[in-house]
């Protein structure tokens, strides 16, 4: 994102991770700072396809069902995989103002994560 021009214009990011295979299931939920940013990354990300690793497929960029920051706070921070066994890098992530910070603490405590096989 930094390198389209989008660096200080999200404030969270997740990328699912097969916690066996510890590769990506190939989607993303990012969350722009307005209506007007994230309309813009769309069109921008949308058949994306100059991947630093090299992939057949393009990116389709689509709007989330659950949207804004707080949304996807509560969504996450009771989620196994905010649990501690789980890599701090397969772990959604906040921003504000183009940097990392910390995610607010589980409101319960939380279960491990379900290992599963990715899909074919």
């Amino acid at each position: 994102l930094n390198s389209l021009g989008f660096e200080g214009m999200y404030d969270f990011i997740y990328m699912p991770m097969n916690l066996l295979t510890k590769t990506s299931f190939t989607y993303a939920f990012i969350n722009l700072v307005s209506a007007d940013v994230a309309e813009q990354c769309r069109q921008q990300l949308d058949n994306y396809s100059n991947w630093q690793v090299p992939h057949s497929k393009a990116c389709v960029a689509l709007w989330a069902v659950q949207q804004s920051l707080e949304v996807n706070i509560e969504r996450y921070r009771n989620s196994p995989v905010m649990h501690p066994s789980v890599p701090r890098n397969f772990k959604p992530a906040l921003y504000k103002d183009g940097r990392e910070v910390p995610f607010p603490p589980p409101t319960r405590e939380l279960k491990a994560p379900k290992a599963r096989r990715a899909r074919k």
